[in-house]
């Protein structure tokens, strides 16, 4: 690997894994960082410890992050990945979620298409 792009990304799970940082502020950098170098880490992301990704994951859908959406809607594995964590969401979480996405104006995307419809089931 060794692109600074990379290296930044390690970073920022390797902070999450050690306890340092609020994984909302480093969810917000990691899926700005994530979203302008895709190409460049996507193997780090499929190589990366499930729950690291999937904290990522629910602080960005917590906060309707929209380089997290926007990236869902160009990969299919990580909208998968969205997916599943929806799936196990109770309603009080999915609810805050649509909150957010609407707020945000997201709620036509493939991730606010996901949360609306899991919420009617």
């Amino acid at each position: 690997m060794g692109s600074k792009a990379t290296s930044k990304v390690e970073e920022k799970m390797k902070q999450l894994e050690d306890g340092r940082g609020d994984v909302s502020h480093l969810s917000s950098d990691f899926w700005a960082l994530v979203k302008e170098n895709y190409e460049k880490v996507v193997d780090v992301l499929m190589g990366a410890r499930q729950w690291v990704i999937s904290e990522f994951i629910g602080a960005g859908l917590r906060q309707a992050d929209i380089d997290l959406v926007l990236l869902a809607e160009d990969h299919e594995w990580l909208r998968e990945r969205i997916g599943d964590l929806i799936g196990s969401l109770d309603k009080q979480e999915l609810e805050r979620i649509s909150d957010a996405l609407l707020v945000a104006g997201l709620e036509r995307s493939a991730v606010g298409r996901r949360v609306f419809y899991r919420l009617t089931k």
